[in-house]
């Protein structure tokens, strides 16, 4: 490889990957965001349960004492719904950003020096399949991925 090749790729590190390729943070980020979502849908669950269903169970809210629930259940509701619009924005985000990750990634490696050829395009549109039925088909393909770039690469 000559020098003009080299600096129109950017410099590489010893591995052969250019040093820009940090896309697989991206890859990497989508399993543990959905991992994590298991969790937290069981912490939601268990707070609408211990929030919502006693007021829910008063059947004359007449004889309720004023202001019992009231505070409560406004600061749950702001949290829970608040919490879980920016949660869902994290996953919209990181939706969108997979096939871009994917091919991103995938590109930067094949312009490398390193015998791992994958190739740009196929990661991309599979990675689009995410759309269609995230978060399954999305995790096994960043896991796939992952596992070969590690194979070649050493990184994650």
């Amino acid at each position: 490889m000559n020098d003009s090749t080299n600096e129109l790729r950017g410099h590489e590190t010893s591995m052969g990957v250019p040093e820009e390729s940090r896309w697989w943070y991206w890859i990497a980020a989508y399993p543990i965001y959905t991992l994590l979502s298991i969790p937290l849908l069981i912490a939601a669950a268990a707070l609408a349960t211990t929030v919502f269903v006693p007021v829910i169970a008063v059947e004359d809210t007449a004889t309720a004492e004023p202001g019992t629930f009231t505070p409560l259940v406004g600061i749950a509701l702001v949290l829970l719904v608040g919490g879980a619009a920016v949660y869902a924005l994290a996953g919209l985000v990181l939706t969108i950003g997979l096939p871009v990750a994917l091919y991103l990634d995938a590109k930067s490696i094949a312009d490398s020096t390193l015998a791992w050829d994958p190739d740009p395009v196929l990661y991309g549109l599979v990675g689009v399949l995410n759309f269609l039925a995230a978060p399954f088909v999305g995790v096994a393909i960043a896991a796939y991925y992952l596992y070969r770039r590690r194979q070649h690469v050493g990184t994650p």
